[in-house]
């Protein structure tokens, strides 16, 4: 009865000889009485080898589910004693892909062809095992995991399968950390998914990784809000990479950072990130962002870092500055404000022209009201003063009066629009001073005959 029972296990297997299914009898892989399809309930029988086998029945338990150790012995035995692909076939079929009884556990198979043992001549886990890899990842994370990063080593072809499971049963929040022990994983999952790199875990991750999962970046919105990340730690190669790919994203998290620095909001912009944004010389940093600032914060850290005295006189640029004056919203201080302000009305004096009248009246009387306070900082007020025309040296101790006089010169010598004149000051003394040191000269008299007009 036995030998019958081996016999039909034999031809299930492929023809594979009576100790070879002795031995699966053993292992708990072949149980007898009830074929279901490959299953039998156990009935021991004799025979020498068996009695005298490290895997005789009394050795090893019959359980519903092999231990790992056996699992691994049994997929490596069919392998070694089947090592062709077609003997067996059915046999290893059923055994890998669960229709044996006990079942070796989905898990336990995939670490079994993850480490590489037995691929050449057992067929593939079918999608029966691939397709738990999703619930595997929730219910043993750690083994799945593990499991998963072998086979993207050793580049096996079900690896992207196993990684679309992966992502599928795993919570995206947190990820980036947890994946921290498995690099080829994340990063191959990280290609898949992109927006995982948005996270404050990336900056815990080691340059080299985050480089190659950076370079794979290739939207502006993401790139953005990385860069804003980023911009905290002082890494050139970071730096480097997005300001050769996304320079309009990286100009403007510098500048950001640099406008809440001046306003007193945060800290300074990490060398890496200054070298970054210097590398484009032409046009500099300061020239490709002073027509986009929006804020007093942005103006007065475009001015400190470019230096005011590079953009005196009309060839330099300087009506940008008056015209950007125009357009940013009041966002920092007063002094910081009274600091922009006076460095922005030299510029303004040093290129009078028409169109950039706003800029005076936004600076002068503020500007004025600082000097006759004493209030305007001593390095505004230095830079102001070059652009102050002589007068005789009983007024040069005067600094209003000379400023107002600068002012005056300004609107009267260029092509600026009278009506702009009236709105330099709401106090009507002022005012009237104005139309005093124009009523001096006969160029200062044809102009407020303009301005009646």
């Amino acid at each position: 009865m036995a030998d019958d029972r081996v016999d039909h296990v034999g031809q299930r297997a492929g023809g594979i000889d009576a100790d070879a299914v002795c031995w699966l009898v053993a292992t708990g892989a072949v149980q007898f009485a009830g074929y279901s399809p490959f299953g039998f309930v156990f009935a021991p029988f004799a025979t020498p080898q068996l009695e005298t086998s490290v895997f005789s029945p009394k050795s090893i338990p019959c359980s519903r589910e092999a231990s790992i150790s056996a699992a691994a012995e049994l997929l490596s035995m069919l392998s070694e004693t089947m090592p062709a692909p077609e003997d067996g076939a059915l046999l290893k079929s059923d055994v890998v892909n669960g229709a044996a009884t006990p079942a070796i556990s989905d898990l336990e198979v995939l670490e079994f062809f993850a480490s590489g043992k037995g691929r050449d001549a057992l067929p593939l886990p079918g999608s029966n095992r691939i397709d738990a890899v999703a619930e595997l990842a929730k219910s043993h994370p750690e083994r799945t995991l593990r499991m998963v990063e072998s086979t993207i080593n050793e580049a096996y072809p079900e690896a992207d399968l196993l990684i679309d499971q992966v992502r599928n049963g795993l919570d995206r929040s947190g990820l980036l950390a947890r994946l921290d022990s498995y690099p080829q994983l994340r990063s191959r999952l990280v290609a898949k998914d992109l927006d995982l790199l948005d996270d404050p875990h990336l900056l815990k991750i080691t340059s080299s990784q985050r480089d190659a999962m950076l370079a794979m970046v290739s939207e502006e919105a993401l790139a953005a809000r990385l860069i804003g990340r980023l911009i905290r730690t002082d890494d050139a190669s970071a730096a480097a990479l997005f300001m050769a790919r996304f320079p309009h994203a990286v100009d403007q998290a510098v500048l950001s950072r640099m406008a809440a620095f001046f306003a007193g909001r945060g800290p300074t912009v990490p060398n890496a990130w200054q070298s970054a944004v210097d590398s484009i010389s032409e046009p500099n940093f300061v020239q490709r962002n002073v027509s986009k600032v929006e804020s007093y914060s942005e103006l007065g850290a475009l001015l400190a870092k470019g230096g005011p005295r590079n953009f005196l006189g009309p060839q330099s640029g300087a009506h940008r500055w008056v015209q950007a004056l125009a357009s940013s919203a009041v966002d920092v201080p007063d002094k910081q404000q009274t600091w922009i302000l006076g460095h922005i009305l030299a510029l303004a004096l040093s290129a009078p022209r028409h169109g950039i009248e706003r800029g005076f009246e936004i600076a002068f009387e503020r500007v004025h009201g600082d000097i006759l306070m004493g209030q305007l900082p001593g390095d505004a007020f230095d830079f102001l003063m070059g652009q102050f025309p002589q007068v005789h040296w009983w007024q040069e101790w005067d600094s209003g009066y000379r400023l107002r006089l600068a002012v005056v010169n300004a609107y009267v010598r260029s092509d600026m629009d009278p009506k702009s004149f009236v709105r330099l000051t709401q106090d009507q003394d002022l005012l009237n001073d104005l139309v005093g040191i124009a009523e001096d000269s006969k160029e200062g008299r044809s102009f407020l005959r303009r301005l009646a007009a």
